[in-house]
């Protein structure tokens, strides 16, 4: 989670320019983001099942200002309404496990931020032999012949 939860912040804080924000303020404020999104998905976490809780885990400066920017902005002493003003609108950021992406508008393309392509082998792997286990094993075999 550590590694999904830094890439997300160091995307939002790209945006963040040091002649604004002096660097130290913006590692506090990195910091900051950092702990609010990990106390917000302890609990939402789930490395079996990555898309549960997804829309949870999502983060966004669509019509106001998601909490955790405003929770860090405050821990860091950044004022909020200048994060309102330098981060992106309209843009839709997913921190899950094994991947972080984002969508730019409505109907945007989903950009990858990060992506741990074992992790979500593993996680697909588990997820099938699950699946298998708790079938009744009633298997269907047809064939398609043409006369």
């Amino acid at each position: 989670m550590q590694t999904e939860i830094e890439n997300a912040a160091n995307f939002w804080l790209k945006y963040v320019p040091d002649t604004v924000v002096p660097a130290e303020k913006k590692e506090t404020l990195r910091q900051a983001l950092i702990n609010a999104l990990a106390s917000k998905y302890s609990g939402h976490w789930h490395l079996d099942q990555t898309n549960i809780g997804s829309g949870y885990r999502s983060m966004s400066n669509w019509r106001r200002l998601d909490g955790s920017f405003v929770q860090a902005a405050e821990q860091s002493g950044v004022a909020v309404d200048l994060l309102e003003r330098l981060l992106p609108r309209d843009i839709v950021l997913w921190c899950d496990p094994y991947n972080v992406t984002y969508r730019i508008g409505d109907y945007g393309t989903v950009y990858t931020v990060y992506e741990d392509k074992r992790g979500l082998l593993e996680s697909v792997k588990k997820s099938m032999a699950e699946k298998v286990s708790k079938s009744n094993g009633d298997f269907v075999i047809s064939a398609y012949t043409t006369p």
